[in-house]
């Protein structure tokens, strides 16, 4: 751990209540805590410190009563170590409870002076004067409490070996066409994942879609469904093909397996990012320049509206047939599909643009109302709303306008597809939907049952819908990160075809999956 910062030297027995007063204690908000920190040892601190800036004490820092208050308004106001002489016993521990790193070296603390440039290696204990151009070594921190001021605290420590023990028990539905090959890809990449960071990852396998009805008869088995409520997470391939078309609607791998899997999961949302890695920006059908550094995420809503609204067929007496698909939607299912776009785009570039058809629809009338509502619960991220025609329209003419896109059923259908082209291929685009308990991830495109076999389809889609797994049902931020960062670097040499161009490798799709596991061991 690096830390480096403005020596701020303070002298022997500084008591907990010259580091944060009593008077402030009936608040426990660190940022407020912050605001007082050092105030009766030196009345301006709070205002003068800058982040990454260091403390340097001489013995019995931290001495008297044991407040928690004290380290934590050190470490909000900005202050990336304390060096002392000597620490209070309480206040050691509860800087390293909190994630205060500290440090004790005499020599330090005699050679350095206020506003001297000063560098730390919390590991190693060195402690380098940039100032005076002298090093200074303390006493060296044990290897478990390292971990713990890593960790950001106890707390989080704790957490963290929990999470590592845990059994993440994941639902894998290979499916129907290319499904099979390309969800192999994806396991590599999670059990590369759970051998670099110490995961345990339980995969098990089980039919669904054209597969599903072709062994028993139905695309969505009652096996199929247990191990789906038994699973933290489902990895899905692809289902569907020409093969089942004639089926029954209900028994089709699209209408019977997929479609009830999302409702019956609650699965309200669909989360669809069109993002152009560095090395694709000339794979677009796109200029470079439109596309490059685009990073859209469309947010469909998934279980309401024309997909799932009552249908009708009627022989008229005139021997035509009048047909009906009813499109229906209620203020919940709106409400919460625009909350999760909202908070999506507080992580993000702080935009959510809401695609509707408000000029002749009622049910897009009233989303726009209800989610021009909620946008004013979010002062600080922009809001504006787009016809679809229009939208379909800007996403081939500037499509990096974007940042979040919030639309309904069948809108946010057509548009992630239209979006995915942006990206050189349907087979970069992973998708994640949520809202239930359970997660369920799948690459965006089809099952392509003719390239079934010829180990030529792209499992890029497959894999990074295996980091969205990790990101959204497993909160694993730096292992979803870790796929995404070995994906990059694996498209810098090679290519499927479909994104092929000269000058790189061309790898089929095992190599790709081989390529993209390998990368993340390597990282």
């Amino acid at each position: 751990m690096g830390l480096k910062g403005k020596a701020w030297k303070f002298g022997a027995d500084i008591d907990t209540d010259a580091i944060i007063p009593a008077r402030y204690l009936n608040t426990s908000d660190p940022v407020e805590l912050a605001k007082h920190c050092m105030e009766d040892a030196d009345t301006s601190f709070a205002q003068k410190v800058q982040p990454g800036d260091v403390i340097v004490a001489d013995k019995n820092f931290g001495c008297g009563s044991s407040r928690e208050h004290a380290p934590i308004s050190i470490k909000y106001a900005g202050v990336s170590c304390v060096i002392a002489k000597s620490f209070a016993r309480i206040f050691y521990r509860n800087a390293f409870n909190i994630g205060l790193p500290i440090l004790e070296s005499t020599e330090a603390v005699e050679g350095i002076d206020e506003g001297n440039e000063v560098s730390v290696n919390a590991e190693t204990g060195t402690i380098t004067n940039v100032t005076k151009g002298e090093t200074y070594q303390a006493t060296v921190v044990p290897p478990f409490m390292q971990q713990i001021i890593a960790a950001g605290g106890l707390i989080n420590y704790v957490a963290e070996r929990m999470k590592v023990k845990k059994m993440y028990k994941i639902a894998v539905l290979p499916g129907d066409g290319i499904g099979p090959e390309i969800t192999e890809q994806a396991l590599k990449a999670l059990k590369a994942v759970a051998e670099h960071f110490g995961h345990e990852f339980q995969f098990t396998e089980a039919l669904v879609g054209g597969a599903a009805y072709d062994a028993v008869g139905h695309p969505l088995p009652k096996e199929t469904l247990d191990l789906c409520y038994s699973s933290d997470a489902i990895l899905l391939g692809a289902v569907g093909g020409d093969k089942w078309a004639d089926l029954p609607p209900e028994l089709t791998p699209e209408r019977g397996a997929l479609l009830p899997l999302r409702k019956l999961l609650g699965l309200y949302a669909n989360l669809r990012p069109a993002v152009v890695f560095p090395a694709l920006a000339n794979a677009s059908t796109l200029k470079p320049e439109v596309v490059e550094g685009l990073d859209i995420m469309v947010v469909r809503e998934l279980t309401g509206g024309l997909y799932f609204g009552e249908k009708k067929r009627e022989d008229l007496p005139d021997g035509t047939v009048r047909v009906t698909d009813t499109l229906v939607y209620t203020t919940e299912e709106i409400v919460r599909i625009a909350r999760l776009a909202f908070e999506l785009a507080a992580k993000r570039r702080k935009k959510v643009t809401l695609v509707d058809k408000a000029n002749v629809l009622e049910s897009s009338r009233y989303w726009r109302e209800v989610v021009a509502n909620m946008a004013a619960e979010y002062p600080d991220i922009e809001f504006n709303t787009m016809y679809v025609d229009n939208a379909a329209m800007q996403l081939v003419k500037m499509p990096k306008q974007f940042d979040v896109i919030v639309t309904d059923n069948m809108f946010g259908d057509i548009l992630s597809d239209q979006a995915s082209q942006l990206t050189g291929s349907l087979g970069m685009l992973a998708s994640a939907s949520i809202g239930g308990k359970i997660g369920l991830y799948e690459p965006s495109h089809g099952s392509a049952p003719k390239y079934a076999g010829l180990k030529r389809a792209n499992p890029i889609a497959t894999v990074m819908s295996g980091a969205m797994l990790l990101r959204y049902s497993f909160d694993m931020e730096k292992e979803a990160k870790a796929i995404e960062d070995a994906v990059t670097e694996v498209l810098k040499k090679y290519r499927t075809r479909d994104i092929m161009e000269e000058g790189l490798q061309l790898v089929n799709t095992d190599e790709m999956g081989d390529r993209i596991a390998e990368q993340i061991l390597a990282g």
